[in-house]
């Protein structure tokens, strides 16, 4: 039968409009295939626009997918070479799409048939907003299938401009291309929601690159809605408390959370609150709980009691923060006892940590490694040592430095802390000023247009962040393993070793960007040698020890 229908359109005498189309594409071919390859690419033309007059056809802009699906099922051929002569259809068909004759999506869709990574939109699943952490605080944005494809094109050049590997770029533009011929063929206009439906029903079609797959939908939207790249972007599928909550709970909570962000609270902070309310509404419907106006003080109490932390200040911090959360649905009248926070305890009392600072064994170990450091990384891991060890700098600072920040002529370093929004003017010891310069002149990505000086080795190039510095110090010194000191023991070491080098303690707190002194009091305690200088009396205390202390 296949035989019979194969003959019956070769026969067919092809209509002078196709015929003009498939000149019209040859002249493209000219400079690009010899004269035996163009006559092959006109047959293989000839025959598939034959075949879809065949099928009544006698307008290319009325081409539809189920002809290309026909036409992929019905037109037998040798297997070696189908695959070829499907692709001269391919090139033929993106011709005409370019030319704005017919969809792109129609020669995508005959080259994915053929390894089979079309998705079928019965397979499609889309869940509500409430059943997806996905569609969590996204405004709903709709797109044309048109409008979606030259969205991802321009995105695919932004990928390959922040120097993306090829190959996850090449991941990415299948995405895409298998999404809109999704969009297209259904007649969908695209939605976040759908998107990630999609790909959750391509995890077959991608294999081992769906988590890539998904990336792209994430990424396409971010890109969509803010016009531009957002690199080093984590994205997760895995749903928050906050998601599962009821909407008597998400609607206050987000209604605080609004005007915590007007006050210009960083996005940590605000993260922080919503944890915090979320913590104290996943109690309240444990305790059966179905209106913020049941809340009673004994409640709150009962929260507090059962809320466990692993410490005092965490707890505090937490608390601190649901109070806030119980003043404004105060305010709000959610609740009628506006003094309900004063149920939760207070803030903790202050307290001293011991400071730990590197000894002797690791900075041996660190002299050894920066004398060594050969490789790119190695290089960025010594500079940003060296300026915690000599210059005392934080590593969220070290993370923030831009190339404006360094006076190369004046050897100094001004930055804003990120801690405290103080700024800082350091004088640049010679070895930092070497590592700095040799880490940029030899090792950092010349093709990187970021303004920051430590970047990520691979694509797309962005800052550091601060757990980068204390992955460094691990890899200079991988045996040091002590519990809670991280990076950070690089400040407290310059702070120490400067004390007991008799460093004026007013120098060192402007060495190391602090308004007083009062910041570096507990490094007075590691100075050995004049600490036991400061002994007291016990005769001019008055205390008397002569019998014992069961006498006195």
């Amino acid at each position: 039968m296949k035989k019979v229908q194969q003959q019956q359109h070769r026969k067919t005498k092809l209509l002078p409009q196709f015929e003009s189309e498939i000149n019209d594409y040859l002249k493209t071919c000219e400079e690009v295939y010899t004269q035996t390859q163009q006559k092959n690419i006109k047959a293989r033309c000839t025959g598939f626009m034959k075949f879809i007059q065949s099928r009544g056809l006698e307008d290319v802009s009325k081409l539809r997918y189920v002809d290309i699906q026909v036409y992929h099922w019905n037109v037998p051929r040798r297997d070696r070479n189908q695959m070829i002569y499907e692709s001269s259809i391919k090139l033929f068909l993106s011709h005409l799409a370019d030319k704005e004759i017919c969809s792109h999506g129609l020669g995508w869709y005959l080259h994915y048939m053929q390894n089979d990574r079309i998705v079928a939109a019965e397979e499609v699943m889309v869940e509500t907003p409430k059943q997806m952490s996905t569609s969590a605080g996204r405004i709903p944005l709709y797109l044309s299938a048109d409008e979606y494809r030259r969205q991802f094109s321009k995105l695919l050049i932004v990928l390959e401009e922040a120097h993306l590997s090829e190959n996850i770029i090449s991941v990415y533009e299948n995405v895409f291309k298998l999404h809109f011929i999704f969009m297209d063929m259904n007649g969908f206009d695209y939605s976040f929601t759908r998107a990630i439906a999609w790909v959750g029903a391509a995890k077959e079609a991608f294999n081992t690159s769906w988590p890539t797959a998904r990336r792209a939908m994430w990424l396409f939207d971010d890109y969509a809605r803010n016009g531009s790249l957002v690199v080093g972007k984590v994205y997760t599928s895995k749903p928050s408390g906050f998601d599962f909550l009821p909407e008597w709970c998400t609607t206050p909570i987000s209604k605080y959370v609004r005007q915590r962000e007007k006050t210009k609270m960083s996005p940590s902070t605000i993260q922080m609150d919503v944890n915090s309310c979320t913590r104290f509404c996943v109690f309240l419907l444990k305790e059966g709980i179905k209106s913020f106006n049941n809340l009673t003080a004994a409640t709150v109490k009962n929260f507090n009691i059962q809320d466990k932390h692993q410490t005092a200040g965490g707890k505090g911090a937490y608390n601190s923060r649901i109070r806030k959360f119980l003043k404004f649905l105060a305010r709000e009248g959610h609740v009628a006892n506006t003094s309900l926070y004063q149920a939760l305890g207070g803030p903790t009392a202050s307290y001293e940590h011991v400071v730990i600072t590197l000894n002797e064994t690791e900075k041996d170990n660190l002299k050894v490694f920066i004398a060594s450091a050969e490789s790119d990384l190695e290089q960025r891991d010594k500079a940003c040592i060296l300026l915690g060890t000599e210059m005392g700098i934080r590593g969220c600072d070290i993370a923030n430095l831009s190339f404006s920040d360094i006076n190369w002529k004046n050897k100094s370093i001004r930055f804003r802390q990120e801690k405290t929004g103080t700024e800082a003017w350091l004088v640049m010891p010679v070895s930092v000023g070497n590592a700095v310069y040799c880490y940029l002149k030899d090792c950092r990505p010349r093709e990187a247009k970021c303004d920051f000086i430590f970047i990520t080795t691979k694509a797309p190039y962005r800052k550091i962040t601060s757990s980068c510095c204390y992955q460094a110090l691990r890899r200079a010194i991988p045996d040091r393993k002590v519990k809670g000191s991280g990076f950070h023991v690089t400040r407290k070491s310059f702070a120490t070793e400067r004390l007991r080098n008799n460093v004026n303690p007013d120098q060192i707190a402007d060495a190391m960007g602090s308004a007083t002194r009062v910041s570096i009091v507990p490094y007075l305690s590691l100075d050995d040698e004049r600490m036991g200088l400061c002994p007291l009396s016990i005769e001019d205390l008055g205390i008397q020890i002569k019998g014992g202390f069961g006498d006195v």
